[in-house]
């Protein structure tokens, strides 16, 4: 039979495990909004049982310790969506503001400017000697060109905004690499009486925000083994160490990101965060953008001044450009022109198939 001792022993280690229960209860509804704050546990087991040589009867209930709730699975696809949704944010904010430039909701973009330059032609072949006519397919052929010009100045500038961006990102990741590797090291410390949950839900904190910039993969193993990865696993934070990303301008002036003696700004392009996006930006939607719109330009260009050099001016001459000619369809919509001639006398302007 128990004896009185055991069993008030058995009651005392209960009370004690339900006030320690209580007391992590309060602490979870305290932190509840605190988004890097982990859910925490009581973690008990049954009191050594004691037989007095015929049964054998519990000892109430030990307490081993307070553990946090953690998916590593779910965090790590939190991770990702974050990365996914920080760089469609930044991505749509960009390309909103490329948008504008094509849009032509108030008659005035490129789509007008081309229909007031053909529309303008038309009208001159019906009177080939009116210098109005002649003043006017000047004017919207010089509206026609600085849109191309505006529209190519806008999206250089978009590309040069997003290369410029990469440097300070850099910096900010680094600097995100160098406080995780702190915490690595207090959590390294203080293992020793079990997993400090507040530091490594501080860890995972900072781990978020730096998901928001660059995609990022992390592995821990417990204590001070942990490690954090970029791009094609480039280790980041190795415990307590750090392997900072660093920067230099290629040929054309474009930021690379380098990894030790690697370049990795093709395994970031695209991958997520705002680093992701703006690399996208820069190297895969803004170089698309302007090869089509130098396309465009280079046709009108070249075929305008094909019917313009075989016609006759107002003044007998021929062989006269109306804009000047293109050397290469690269960067064409930046230096789209009227033609020297063009530009200063619009008697210049080939409107007829007869020099009379």
């Amino acid at each position: 039979m128990a004896s009185l001792g055991s069993i008030l022993n058995s009651a005392m280690t209960s009370m004690q495990a339900t006030q320690l229960g209580i007391s992590v209860a309060s602490n979870n509804i305290s932190n509840s909004q605190d988004p890097n704050y982990s859910r925490e546990v009581l973690v008990t087991v049954p009191g050594v049982s004691v037989s007095d040589g015929h049964v054998s009867i519990g000892s109430g209930v030990n307490v081993v310790g307070v553990q946090a709730v953690r998916d590593t699975l779910i965090a790590a696809r939190q991770l990702q969506e974050n990365s996914s949704t920080s760089a469609d944010t930044q991505l749509n904010q960009t390309l909103s503001s490329v948008q504008v430039q094509f849009t032509d909701t108030s008659n005035t973009g490129l789509l007008q400017s081309m229909t007031n330059f053909f529309n303008s032609f038309q009208t001159l072949s019906t009177d080939p000697a009116s210098s109005d006519f002649r003043v006017a397919v000047q004017t919207t052929g010089q509206a026609l060109a600085s849109n191309f010009n505006s529209i190519h100045d806008s999206l250089v500038s978009t590309q040069s905004e997003a290369n410029q961006s990469i440097t300070q990102t850099v910096s900010q990741i680094n600097t995100l690499a160098g406080q995780i590797a702190q915490v690595n090291s207090q959590i390294e410390s203080q293992s020793a009486d079990g997993p400090p949950n507040n530091l490594i839900d501080q860890r995972e904190g900072l781990v978020t925000q730096l998901s928001a910039i660059a995609n990022v993969n992390e592995i821990d193993g417990g204590g001070g083994n942990y490690q954090l990865t970029i791009g094609n696993d480039r280790m980041l934070v190795d415990g307590t160490q750090t392997q900072a990303l660093t920067t230099t301008s290629d040929n054309n002036g474009m930021i690379q990101v380098m990894s030790g003696n690697s370049n990795i700004t093709s395994e970031l392009t695209g991958s997520g965060g705002t680093l992701g996006a703006n690399l996208d930006v820069r190297d895969n939607y803004v170089p698309k953008y302007l090869n089509s719109l130098d396309q465009l330009a280079s046709g009108i260009v070249q075929q305008v001044n094909s019917a313009s050099s075989a016609g006759y001016d107002l003044n007998g001459n021929t062989g006269v450009n109306f804009f000047t000619p293109l050397t290469g369809v690269s960067g064409a919509s930046g230096s789209m022109s009227l033609s020297a001639q063009v530009a200063a006398d619009p008697s210049s302007i080939a409107a007829s198939s007869d020099p009379t």
